[in-house]
């Protein structure tokens, strides 16, 4: 194998993921409130455990933290749920492709 270049892969922007098609099972970064100190922290290491979807006029994304969700996916039993047990609904505008 030939190298071209060793410059370093392009940088890339996180997306809205409400925009994304076809989201289960990419990476997001997730915009989370501590509830003591009212700091927004931007999380990384979240996936999506679903598509986004709609209640109550808001939309929402069933999120779950990675290794959960490798966990669920790895699961060989023929019998397990067919949802992300671990998934919560969060807000799809605190939610970005990482």
């Amino acid at each position: 194998m030939q190298t071209t270049s060793i410059d370093p892969p392009p940088v890339r922007q996180p997306r809205p993921a409400a925009d994304e098609p076809a989201l289960t099972g990419k990476r997001l970064i997730v915009a989370m409130q501590d509830p003591d100190t009212g700091i927004v922290q931007y999380v990384p290491d979240y996936r999506a455990a679903g598509e986004c979807f709609t209640e109550g006029g808001r939309q929402y994304i069933r999120i779950v933290p990675e290794l959960a969700w490798y966990a669920w996916t790895a699961d060989p039993d023929p019998d397990k749920t067919p949802a992300c047990p671990r998934a919560k609904a969060w807000p799809a505008e605190f939610c970005w492709i990482d």
